[in-house]
């Protein structure tokens, strides 16, 4: 029957959702598909792996920081997934009876299955985080998280227009008194096949402002509404019959819609073509975060392993002769050590050179300016002799 129906008539009797409902834990029941034991087992190793995953995730939140540790996205989904999917479960094992698994539930726990459902959703997206090591996924995975940290303050910004026009419509529409209301009339023909008989229909639209029909009694629900906006859905214009409301939809459908809503869509294509740039580099930071974390925890061993030593003791042990060759050879004439050395000689040296340059200059200066006593040939010997000591200290 549910594989070969083709509308949803099957589904308007309430005795379809009491069978749902029963075959959902009968599901779970060990005289359907799996017994008591197999179920006892496979909550055990429920327990073992969330254990374990609490475990890992507690030895990275020691070695990184509480800040750092928590400023990714993914360490903060790893978090939640493990410590909803294990009270789910907890919940879930007050029902639980050895001899016949979850046979004796009669009802299900609203509370319970929304937290399967979230429990199950945040899953999933762990699974899909857990891809990101993998180049040809990895990239995409981190365009999502690139172009969502760059648009947020965007988002944050149409949030805050949103809201300003959801309490617009809240103050105007929680209580519309002397605000009408659209009556909506439909009206067709219908026979009757057993007699022929044609009947004219009537139908008209029972919509009432003051309860549920109304989104805008809520703000939570008129926030919501107004963020339907964007997709066209504008229930006080099919509503209401007023100038005002009719106002307030025209501004937020040329803000909303027509500006803020393209300049996202041209927001998000400018800012991919940045994050594919930086789609790589993500990959290789976490990648290497990923090996820099594996090797920072705190392994368990079942059994002793042989000592390795370090990496470059072989490459020490082959490369001896590098060793002998820089004792018996000096690569640097001008090393600081020869320096140090001679370095009392080296002043001593530089001070009798200064001394015997003072007194060229102090002769040639006074042969210069007394052509009486020195001839042009002797300033010129002097001038070479004095040329020749600078060049002979520029040599050495």
């Amino acid at each position: 029957m549910v594989l070969y129906e083709n509308n949803d008539d099957i589904y308007d009797n309430p005795a379809t959702e009491a069978v749902i409902n029963f075959l959902s834990w009968a599901y779970l029941n060990h005289s359907i598909i799996i017994n008591e034991r197999f179920l006892f087992a496979l909550m055990v190793i429920f327990y073992y792996l969330a254990t374990y995953q609490l475990i890992t995730e507690a030895l990275q939140l020691q070695y990184r920081g509480f800040k750092k540790y928590f400023g990714e996205i993914f360490n903060i989904v790893d978090m939640v997934s493990i410590m909803l999917s294990v009270s789910v479960m907890s919940m879930m094992l007050r029902n639980f009876n050895f001899p016949d698994g979850f046979g004796s539930v009669e009802e299900i726990d609203m509370r319970t299955t929304v937290g399967i459902s979230f429990s199950i959703f945040l899953l999933w997206i762990e699974l899909i985080f857990y891809l990101r090591p993998i180049p040809g996924i990895g990239n995409y995975i981190y365009y999502v998280i690139i172009i969502f940290k760059t648009i947020f303050p965007f988002f944050l910004f149409m949030l805050i227009v949103m809201i300003a026009f959801a309490h617009t419509m809240f103050v105007l529409l929680r209580n519309p008194v002397q605000i009408k209301t659209k009556d909506s009339t439909f009206s067709g023909t219908a026979t009757n096949s057993l007699t022929n008989e044609t009947l004219n229909v009537e139908f008209k639209s029972d919509f009432d402002p003051t309860s549920g029909d109304n989104p805008f009694t809520s703000f939570s629900q008129a926030i919501v509404a107004t963020y339907f906006w964007l997709s066209g859905d504008m229930v006080q214009r099919d509503e209401f019959d007023n100038w005002v409301v009719d106002a307030f939809t025209l501004i937020a459908s040329i803000v909303l819609v027509v500006v803020l809503q393209n300049m996202l869509i041209a927001f998000m294509s400018g800012v991919y073509e940045n994050a594919e740039t930086k789609g790589r580099q993500t990959l290789l930071r976490h990648q290497a975060n990923h090996i820099a974390d594996y090797e920072a925890l705190h392994h368990i061993h079942f059994w002793g392993h042989e000592h390795q030593g370090a990496i470059h003791e072989e490459l020490e042990a082959k490369s001896t002769f590098m060793k002998q060759i820089y004792k018996k050879k000096c690569f640097d004439e001008r090393s600081i050590m020869k320096y140090n050395d001679c370095f009392k000689s080296e002043i001593k040296e530089i001070s009798i050179i200064k001394n015997k340059l003072n007194d060229k200059i102090e002769r040639l200066n006074k042969k210069i300016h007394d052509p009486k006593k020195g001839t042009d040939d002797e300033i010129k010997n002097e001038i070479k002799e004095f040329d020749n000591i600078i060049i002979k200290k520029l040599e050495n």
